[in-house]
C-alpha cells in the first residue's frame, strides 16, 4: 500500500509517539519514503499536535 501511495504522490504524514521509548516508525515505511522525517509527538491524537495540524494545513493549501 505504501508503494501505491508513493506512486500516486499521495500526501503522506508519518508521526511517532514517544520515539525515544520505542515508538519508532516501521523500517519498511522509511525505505519507501526516505525523504520523510516523522514528527515525534507527545499527544495521543495527532490532530492535537501543532506540527501535524500545520503540515495538513500546508498540504491542503498546495492543492
Amino acid at each position: 500500500m505504501q508503494k501505491t501511495a508513493k506512486a500516486f504522490e499521495v500526501p503522506t504524514l508519518f508521526t511517532t509517539v514517544v520515539e525515544n521509548l520505542g515508538g519508532s516508525l516501521v523500517q519498511q515505511l522509511l525505505e519507501v519514503f526516505p525523504e520523510q522525517k516523522p514528527f515525534n509527538r507527545t499527544m495521543i491524537n495527532s490532530r492535537e499536535d501543532p506540527n501535524a495540524v500545520d503540515w495538513v494545513t500546508e498540504t491542503r493549501r498546495k492543492k
